[in-house]
């Protein structure tokens, strides 16, 4: 996961990073990353989920208002329905 969100930072330096199940301080102290809350995740061009966490599997429109293009790493999302809404899933 760490390697994902830096090499993203070679692209851009506004990188949010979210994890519901991840230590803050941990992820701070051993990777330098500051969790943020999904609430604070707004005006976003483009979601990378990288964790194949239940909660990020029922995100609803009103939540990706916004955005265009996800990536979704593990494959758990359904592509139709996301393409219904204006929303590209590509998975890797």
């Amino acid at each position: 996961m760490i390697d994902i969100i830096n090499e993203l930072k070679e692209y851009t330096p506004n990188i949010l990073v979210h994890n519901p199940h991840a230590d803050p301080e941990k992820a701070k102290k051993e990777y330098g990353i500051d969790l943020v809350s999904f609430d604070e995740m707004k005006n976003l061009s483009a979601l990378v989920i990288i964790v194949g966490h239940e909660e990020f599997r029922h995100l609803i429109p009103e939540m990706l208002s916004g955005v265009k293009l996800v990536v979704d790493v593990k494959g758990r999302l359904d592509k139709l329905h996301y393409m219904k809404i204006g929303i590209e899933i590509f998975r890797i």
